[in-house]
């Protein structure tokens, strides 16, 4: 029996080249649960689809496509953008990045989140749908345990 593509948005987000992926937290229930309230009329369409302006424009600069329509208007066009932070970041944190620019990351820092938000531009739809850190981490750390500095 022969299965057609995958139209699941988590199979669109994965990232290949990012080795040290860890603590992924998946949130499909909770995207599962507020589409599930806006069919059922508990949530307005208006109230689902409420992006900031700066999320709309770091969909449209930044975002990759999405394979599956939106949930809500049910147009194609829906971007995934991946947004980072972590202390090491410094004035970075916060930032849209590309998966490409994520991907080269993950071998030069020691611990950054990357949080994936689906945002849809024709309706403003936009759900958090994964989260995880990247980076080398404990790797990096020398096998000597370092001396405290403090004073006694």
């Amino acid at each position: 029996m022969e299965v057609g593509p995958s139209r699941t948005v988590g199979a669109a987000i994965t990232l290949i080249g990012v080795r040290t992926r860890r603590d992924v937290i998946n949130y499909a229930l909770q995207r599962r649960a507020r589409l599930a309230q806006v069919r059922t009329g508990l949530m307005t369409a208006a109230e689902a689809c409420d992006a900031h302006p700066h999320l709309l424009l770091a969909a449209q600069n930044y975002g990759s496509p999405s394979p599956a329509p939106c949930p809500i208007c049910r147009r194609e066009g829906v971007r995934i953008v991946r947004f980072i932070y972590g202390d090491e970041l410094g004035q970075s944190a916060g930032q849209a990045r590309s998966a490409g620019e994520i991907e080269r990351m993950d071998e030069a820092v020691d611990a950054v989140s990357v949080y994936l938000v689906e945002v849809c531009p024709a309706c403003s739809w936009n759900h958090l749908l994964e989260s995880f850190v990247i980076g080398q981490g404990a790797a990096q750390q020398s096998a000597a345990p370092r001396r405290s500095r403090a004073r006694r």
